[in-house]
């Protein structure tokens, strides 16, 4: 190849799931102009986590956001559809932070930083692997932890938690980069359902109805309504127990056998996905299935299908790859480098 190929958890897995998904994305460079709420909601969560771990200011990140005339600008004209994410995200974080005042997570730092660990690792000659690790957590029983946060809108349970492969495949980067062994994952789960809002009785005031919100969205409507939380006891109450529906913290220890088989796996991808880009194929095919309802290419895809003119819809509903702001801050970040061939060897029986 000419450059180094570059290879992560994502594009492995949607390569697997769709070669014209995987074109798309990341031969044509596509990308939504509007982000779809779980994912708008995902990567502000995440970019406030990523500072409060790192021992900054998470909620001046929602200062910023309000600062930004451009992104306010975005978020009121998407009010109407998604409800004021921006609000919602804060109130989410700021109970975040207090349900889990003593927190007994200790962040390993890396290269200065306590999370958001970005990598990169030399498969083979010019073929790199990249991502980035959460958090890596101690707790007081000494276990170290990969941390993955997160956010659903259903309850996760063990069926998701065995599907998601990158964690396990992640334990094998620390263990390459040299970096002390991980004992398992502590999947850090948060609700992104938009806390609720109480009902308004005849007599103008809150009902103390049991509902599923949270102690800072009732505070942000007392204090808009010049009221004081003691006037409503149950509701208070009933918010504050409701957090532990919100935030929930689960360890799963590490199976190594497991994780030398995905693994395996991930490399036998990477391997074909080299192949096909030395003689990238004049046409990809679609997979067409469930996942196509969560896709971002979707409205390609059925227009192509439907006889509709692909190109409008692609410059309608497309960025031609320009990098926003977070993606540009995220490449700034430098990254653990590492070529140890006979470490990727070690893992794999190559």
């Amino acid at each position: 190849m000419a450059s180094k190929f570059k290879v992560s958890q994502s594009k492995v897995k949607t390569y697997r799931r769709c070669l014209q998904a995987y074109d798309y994305r990341y031969n044509q460079k596509l990308k939504r102009k509007r982000k779809s709420r779980p994912l708008q909601f995902g990567t502000m969560i995440h970019s406030a986590l990523e500072r409060h771990f790192n021992g900054d200011d998470a909620m001046g990140y929602f200062d910023e956001l309000r600062a930004d005339v451009a992104t306010m600008r975005l978020f009121a004209q998407e009010r109407e559809e998604y409800g004021d994410i921006l609000e919602d995200c804060e109130d989410i974080i700021r109970d975040y932070l207090s349900y889990w005042k003593n927190d007994d997570l200790r962040p390993v730092r890396k290269k200065g930083r306590g999370a958001e660990h970005t990598f990169e690792i030399e498969l083979f000659p010019d073929v790199i692997w990249n991502g980035k690790i959460d958090l890596i957590a101690v707790t007081p029983n000494k276990l170290r932890w990969l941390v993955e946060h997160k956010t659903y809108t259903r309850q996760p349970g063990d069926d998701e938690r065995w599907r998601n492969l990158q964690s396990v495949s992640y334990f094998r980067a620390n263990d390459i980069l040299g970096w002390k062994p991980l004992d398992g994952t502590l999947w850090d789960y948060i609700k992104s359902k938009p806390p609720a809002v109480p009902g308004i009785l005849k007599d103008g005031s809150l009902s103390q109805k049991a509902i599923d919100t949270l102690p800072s969205k009732i505070m942000r409507i007392l204090e808009d309504r010049g009221e004081k939380p003691k006037l409503y006891p149950q509701l208070m109450a009933s918010a504050e127990k409701n957090r532990s529906n919100y935030f929930q913290r689960i360890h799963t220890p590490v199976n190594r056998a497991v994780a030398d088989m995905v693994f395996n796996d991930f490399m036998v991808t990477v391997q074909e996905m080299v192949r096909t880009e030395e003689k990238r194929p004049k046409h990809w095919p679609m997979n067409i299935e469930r996942h196509c309802g969560w896709c971002d290419y979707e409205p390609l895809c059925r227009a192509r299908l439907q006889g509709l003119d692909v190109d409008y819809i692609k410059g309608k509903e497309y960025l031609d790859g320009t990098k926003d702001k977070k993606q540009q801050d995220d490449d700034e970040k430098p990254p653990v480098h590492t070529k140890n061939y006979a470490a990727v060897r070690a893992f794999t029986g190559a």
